[in-house]
C-alpha cells in the first residue's frame, strides 16, 4: 500500500490471443505486383491487430501511413486476414486474403508467423498467389509469464 492508503499495483494489459497486437511483416513480392497494388518498393509492413472490434490495419513500415483496414480471425490452423486495395492500373479494388501459421512461442521472447501467402480473392477457382510473407510480433507482450517465478518442486 501507499502512503495515501491506495494499493500500487502495476496493471497488465489485456492479454491478447496471439500475445501481442503489432507484428512486422517481411513481403517477398515480384516487382510487377508491387507496381499493380502500388506498394512501390515497400516490403516490410507493420500490421495492428485490434482484438475488441476483429479489425487489422496495414500500415507503411516507414511513414506508418495506413495503406488498409481489413478482418482478421484466428482459426484452427493459423491466422487469416484481408482487407481491400485499390489497384494502379485500374480504378478496381481487390480484396486481398492472408493467411499464415502462427507460432505463439510461449516459452521464446517472440510470436511467429511463418509460411505466409496472400492471393487476390476473386471468383475463379484458382486464386493467383500475390507474395509470401513471414512475420513477427514486436508489439507490447501480453503472456503472463507468474509462472517463472514459481518454486521448483514440493
Amino acid at each position: 500500500m501507499d502512503a495515501d492508503g491506495s494499493s500500487a499495483t502495476t496493471s497488465r494489459p489485456e492479454p491478447h490471443s496471439m500475445r501481442t497486437n503489432e507484428w512486422q511483416v517481411e513481403l517477398s513480392m515480384s516487382r510487377k505486383e508491387r507496381h499493380r497494388l502500388g506498394i512501390h518498393n515497400k516490403t516490410i509492413w507493420f500490421l495492428d491487430f485490434s482484438e475488441t472490434d476483429g479489425h487489422v490495419r496495414v500500415m507503411n513500415s516507414n511513414t506508418s501511413a495506413t495503406l488498409a483496414i481489413g478482418t482478421w480471425k484466428l482459426l484452427p490452423s493459423g491466422i487469416m486476414w484481408k482487407f481491400p486495395i485499390q489497384q494502379t492500373d485500374s480504378s478496381a479494388i481487390t480484396t486481398i486474403q492472408c493467411h499464415a501459421d502462427l507460432i505463439l512461442n510461449p516459452f521464446g521472447s517472440r510470436p511467429r508467423m511463418v509460411r505466409g501467402t496472400m492471393v487476390k480473392n476473386c471468383r475463379k477457382w484458382f486464386r493467383p498467389v500475390v507474395a509470401t510473407f513471414s512475420a513477427e510480433g514486436v508489439g507490447q507482450d501480453t503472456a503472463d509469464v507468474s509462472y517463472r517465478d514459481r518454486g521448483f518442486g514440493l
